[in-house]
């Protein structure tokens, strides 16, 4: 005869299921009903609790002649100065020292090789007015770093201008060199002209001292001729 694999109940465990059903059953109301507050002061609370939003705003610097405008570090310790939260506070009328922590900005930074990305975050349960906060942070940076822009442009300018000058200088200089090199060559050739000249004259001079000793030398032999 096979066994039997199903588990059968005791007796006594079916009699406490049903007894425990009929308990609930009578009291499914307040079950339903604790059920339902649960639900509603869950809703409740989560719809009281303000929503905090993370707003972020990232600027991106250049390099000028192989260096930043400003370092990360310079930057970051500027948005976090006293200085520019009280003018957030004055251009959007909203109380100091709700922005007045020190970590009220959370700044992070990255470097690439030819530019550093700033990247800035606050968390508020106002995210239009974090908007604008970071638009003002954003402007004055901006702006500063356009003062120093156009500070560098003006010495990269003079820098131009100086070094122009100095290469007018150097080719005036080396035009004037090349006159006065120009001017000693002309002159030595006219001394050599002037001397080969001599030395055509001495040449014929010579030769004609020569002609004419050689003339008397004939004139002599030939009277020592006839006189014998």
């Amino acid at each position: 005869m096979k066994k039997d694999n199903k588990t059968q109940l005791n007796p006594d465990d079916e009699v406490q299921l049903i007894d425990l059903l009929l308990v609930l059953w009578k009291r499914k109301w307040l079950v339903i009903v604790g059920t339902l507050i649960c639900v509603v002061t869950a809703g409740i609370v989560a719809f009281n609790i303000p929503k905090v939003y993370e707003v972020a705003s990232s600027i991106e610097v250049r390099q000028i002649e192989d260096r930043f405008v400003e370092e990360a570090p310079v930057i970051s310790q500027k948005i976090k100065s006293a200085s520019l939260k009280e003018k957030i506070a004055q251009e959007l009328s909203i109380p100091f020292e709700g922005i007045s922590g020190e970590d009220f900005f959370k700044i992070s930074s990255q470097t690439g090789k030819d530019s550093l990305v700033l990247t800035t975050k606050i968390e508020t349960d106002k995210p239009n007015q974090g908007i604008k906060i970071l638009e003002i942070v954003n402007q004055t940076i901006l702006k500063d770093h356009q003062k120093k822009i156009e500070e560098a442009k003006e010495e990269l300018t003079d820098k131009i201008i100086l070094n122009q000058n100095r290469i007018r200088e150097t080719e005036t200089q080396i035009e004037s060199l090349k006159k006065e090199l120009s001017d000693k060559i002309a002159l030595n050739q006219a001394k050599i002209k002037e001397t080969e000249a001599q030395i055509e004259s001495l040449k014929k001079e010579f030769s004609d001292k020569i002609t004419i000793f050689s003339i008397g030398l004939d004139l002599r032999g030939y009277l020592v001729n006839n006189l014998r």
